[in-house]
């Protein structure tokens, strides 16, 4: 084969290649359930609650973790922008004590305890018909959540606060998603996450209301059947 023939040659199969990759239907947006689940990277934010008259606690946290599984249905493409999926989403999250102060001072020696958040959110997600394997998508969600403060204290006061509430919890999803096959897609994606003030009780009795505000980063994998 002459050299003239070869560039022929190579020349047509790329052409062919490209070709392909661009007529190629996108695997995205096909309609049915689906399981899911996502391993997280927590900022649990700053709160405070009043330990007794006059002595308000401020708190900060370390980045915490958590996961969550995922039930839904995707109803494909259903107007020019894309389609949805509602889905039901169980999960954790936790994460430790960075600090305590007291009325505004210096962190307090020996800050203590940890902060769990279990929840059951009902979530609608939006997906953006990019026409490739690639889709953006939003939604928001609505649930319940558990909160437990555990073992809040510092080391010449242990156990400041340890209880725990329910209440409802919200949040607002934006992501991407990479479709690898017809029923396997991976996601990343960022949550914010908070529930309505709780009521919990300090270890002198005192009843305080507290708040609870998450950022959540995902990492996940999205299973179609």
């Amino acid at each position: 084969m002459s050299i003239i023939s070869k560039n022929l040659f190579l020349s047509s199969a790329l052409f062919g290649v490209a070709l392909c990759s661009v007529s190629s239907p996108s695997l995205a947006l096909e309609e049915g359930f689906y399981g899911a689940v996502n391993l997280s990277v927590v900022d649990q934010k700053d709160t405070n609650f009043n330990y007794a008259p006059g002595a308000k606690i401020d708190t900060s946290f370390d980045t915490g973790y958590g996961a969550s599984a995922s039930y839904g249905y995707d109803t494909g493409k259903v107007w020019s922008l894309g389609g949805f999926r509602p889905e039901v989403e169980v999960g954790y999250n936790q994460a430790d004590v960075d600090g305590h102060k007291l009325n505004g001072g210096a962190t307090l020696s020996g800050s203590a305890g940890d902060v769990d958040t279990f929840y059951v959110m009902a979530n609608l997600i939006h997906d953006f018909d990019t026409g490739t394997d690639f889709v953006p998508y939003v939604g928001a969600g609505l649930g319940y959540a558990s909160v437990s403060y555990n073992d809040f204290g510092v080391a010449a006061i242990p156990n400041v606060l340890d209880d725990s509430d329910g209440g409802l919890a919200y949040q607002g999803i934006v992501g991407l998603g990479y479709q690898i096959s017809p029923t396997l897609a991976v996601t990343l994606d960022y949550r914010y996450f908070a529930t309505e003030d709780l009521d919990v009780k300090t270890a002198v009795g005192n009843s305080t209301s507290i708040q609870n505000e998450q950022n959540k980063f995902n990492v996940g994998m999205r299973y179609g059947f």
